[in-house]
């Protein structure tokens, strides 16, 4: 019964993270505004760089550091104890049932007994919950007489497993949270270009597709490779406006991004995605310097368009773009 209780624990203790914060994790656009909104409102250059390199790694171990904290609270390790303690009482009546079923198929005291003794300790293994010799005081007819007994010690029983499951269990969630994970993440494909993950299922499409998430490209290290002046274009923007782009030294059109190498041609682009992101021209502008510095661009006079946007102006921007994200 403990290594079952661990994983229904384990299960129950991810399950009750995700459902207690269903607004900011029911899929990957909602995970990834929240942290886009934690690291606009912290300005961390650094954190934004290890988002916009690895995501989809970033987001895992950023909500991963969420359930930590989460499981960390004493009232919410309240809430997991009484679903502990629910999910023992169910598995105890289940088994006295199971045993009751049993004497009806073998027809004997010592095959019911045997029955009992084996799917009882199949699961609680060096861990005895019931002395099994109280069973000789009951009649061999009276099996209901020996499960409403089971029923009336369930109290007791789970008290004590509860007592020393927690004494002796050390929890591993990781296995949980990493199936969870894998669920929300889905497809994990990046664009080549901007390095924005894939919003779309796993094994469900042919082309990868973002929407009009798709970031300014120079947040990624996208340069004009002739002048040295970072890219700006929206990959969506570049195929609405009929813009080029530069891959190792030779000049594409974004309507014909799927020419500019194997890693292209799964995506799609769509000139109707063409919403100007705010979040990343602010992003831009903000930490200017810092990008000039990291990948020696030269600066892009078109900024100044930019630099005007508010904080709770690029959180709005996002907000309504990942709620544009299909499904």
């Amino acid at each position: 019964m403990k290594a079952h209780m661990v994983d229904e624990l384990n299960k129950s203790a991810v399950e009750s993270f995700f459902l207690d914060n269903y607004s900011k994790f029911r899929n990957k656009a909602a995970i990834q505004f929240n942290i886009l909104e934690e690291l606009c409102l912290s300005y961390k250059f650094y954190q934004h760089i290890k988002y916009i390199k690895h995501p989809n790694n970033y987001i895992r171990n950023w909500v991963s550091r969420k359930l930590v904290n989460y499981l960390d609270n004493p009232g919410n390790n309240d809430k997991i104890d009484k679903i502990i303690r629910k999910k023992a009482e169910c598995l105890l009546i289940l088994y006295s049932t199971q045993a009751n079923d049993a004497f009806e198929i073998y027809k004997g005291w010592d095959s019911w007994k045997l029955e009992l003794h084996k799917r009882i300790c199949k699961y609680i293994k060096d861990v005895r919950l019931i002395d099994l010799d109280i069973l000789d005081t009951y009649a061999v007819e009276d099996v209901s007489m020996i499960c409403s007994s089971l029923r009336d010690k369930l109290d007791n029983l789970s008290e004590n497993f509860e007592w020393t499951f927690w004494i002796e269990t050390n929890l591993d969630y990781s296995d949980e949270f990493e199936t969870l994970m894998d669920n929300l993440l889905q497809c994990q494909a990046c664009c080549p270009l901007c390095n924005e993950p894939c919003q779309l299922s796993s094994g469900s499409h042919e082309k990868h597709y973002c929407g009009s998430l798709h970031r300014v490209p120079a947040v990624h290290g996208r340069r004009n490779p002739m002048t040295r002046v970072m890219s700006i274009d929206q990959c969506t923007i570049g195929v609405r406006d009929d813009l080029v782009f530069h891959v190792k030294w030779k000049e594409y059109r974004f309507r014909e991004f799927y020419k500019a190498g194997v890693e292209f041609e799964n995506w799609k682009i769509l000139a109707d995605d063409a919403v100007e992101s705010k979040y990343w021209q602010w992003f831009t502008c903000q930490f200017e310097s810092a990008l000039l510095n990291r990948y020696q661009y030269l600066p892009n006079e078109d900024l100044d368009y930019w630099r005007n946007y508010s904080q709770r102006e690029v959180l709005l921007s996002l907000k309504e773009q990942f709620d544009l994200i299909s499904p």
